[in-house]
């Protein structure tokens, strides 16, 4: 608000940068407040990543490319897709052309600051509210998504709206080409938004269409996975049994050891009748989840003693998820949490230990402990 008051809405001499600073006080604290909130709830719900300062300089080298990515996509959105993988903007070719070709165009945007300050005042505004979405601040597994872009992507339109209407203003016997430059590419636009419209209704067609395209990254395999899950569990409700496990199929082929694949399965095949068959799937996908459940366990433990307790607690919750009953995960989430000062939480875990336990005096004991001290930082124990 302050930046579009600022550099757009004030009339030219006139401008003062403290005025627009004080008219956009509010509203900044506001947004502040919210953000505020936010990451609070995050970061106290253990979704928020660890911003250490070599990851902290990491988010900020990626995010110029992440910008760019964004621009990229609205001016020429082609190969589409409902998510993208954040990984290939970490590529130190592209991290160097992203800062430098970014340092390029925010120098000539800035050099035509006076004569056309909505291009600035648009890269500017897109830049901030990318920001939240951009990278800087992840939650969970961050990736990139067209949708993230819907509200950043209004000042860039106004800026290209600008600038068009300043080419054809000024291109004297070359407005004839300007103009069909512009008219060809809503052309295209328009393509591209029909050639979408025919697969959007169909989840499984466009979360195939991102996995084709990226198939070496996890969450968009796991997306792919949930998709033909979901597709297979719908059509059971309708009674298209054959084509359900044909569907739960596709996901087994992709990743066999997804256990929630094999439950659908099993299900598809006990309502076919086939009943040796489906505890035969039911079986298999319990033997997997086991095996999911001590092979998270192990890994949590390994990053525990490298003391990247972030990532072992990330551990010890999808080891829960596999094996709801794994006491020394319960365990070993309260130790973390006591290191982290978040006694009500470590407490939490280990009611929920001896719930399952309750003949084990350590459970009991390391209980006591937190419950005594409370916002005292009891002596580092070591995950085990």
């Amino acid at each position: 608000v302050m930046i579009l008051d600022y550099m757009v809405l004030s009339p030219r001499g006139k401008r003062t940068f403290r005025a627009s600073l004080f008219r956009g006080i509010p509203f900044a604290l506001l947004s502040a407040a919210a953000a505020y909130l936010a990451m609070l709830g995050q970061y106290r719900g253990s979704l928020m990543a660890p911003l250490t300062p070599v990851i902290i300089l990491r988010n900020l080298l990626q995010l110029p490319g992440i910008v760019l990515f964004y621009v990229g996509k609205t001016l020429w959105p082609f190969g589409m897709s409902p998510l993208y993988p954040i990984e290939p903007m970490g590529r130190v070719d592209y991290i160097i052309f992203s800062w430098i070709f970014s340092a390029a165009v925010v120098s000539v945007f800035w050099f035509f600051r006076k004569h056309l300050p909505a291009l600035i005042t648009g890269l500017t505004v897109f830049i901030l509210l990318l920001l939240p979405v951009g990278g800087m601040v992840r939650v969970g597994a961050q990736v990139l998504a067209d949708r993230f872009s819907y509200l950043p992507t209004i000042p860039v339109i106004f800026a290209l709206c600008v600038l068009a209407i300043m080419m054809v203003k000024y291109a004297g016997r070359f407005k004839w080409l300007v103009v069909s430059g512009l008219i060809l590419w809503i052309t295209i636009l328009g393509i591209s938004t029909i050639s979408y419209i025919t697969i959007w209704d169909d989840p499984v067609a466009v979360t195939r269409r991102a996995y084709d395209r990226y198939p070496g990254s996890r969450i968009i395999r796991l997306m792919m996975l949930r998709t033909y899950n979901s597709s297979a569990a719908g059509l059971i409700e309708s009674g298209q049994f054959d084509r359900a496990i044909m569907e739960v199929g596709r996901a087994i082929s992709i990743q066999p050891d997804f256990p929630d694949s094999y439950q659908i399965y099993a299900y598809a095949l006990e309502r076919l009748g086939r009943k040796e068959q489906a505890e035969e799937a039911r079986r298999k996908g319990n033997e997997i989840k086991r095996e999911l459940g001590e092979r998270y366990f192990n890994q949590g433990l390994f990053y525990a003693k490298l003391e990247d307790y972030h990532r072992a607690e990330e551990l010890f919750r999808e080891t829960l998820i596999y094996n709801e009953v794994r006491v020394e995960a319960y365990y070993n989430l309260a130790i973390i949490y006591q290191k982290w000062g978040d006694f009500s939480a470590a407490a939490a875990e280990l009611r929920k230990a001896i719930a399952i336990y309750p003949d084990q005096p350590i459970l009991r004991r390391q209980l006591d402990n937190i419950i005594r001290t409370q916002a005292v930082n009891l002596p580092d124990k070591e995950c085990e």
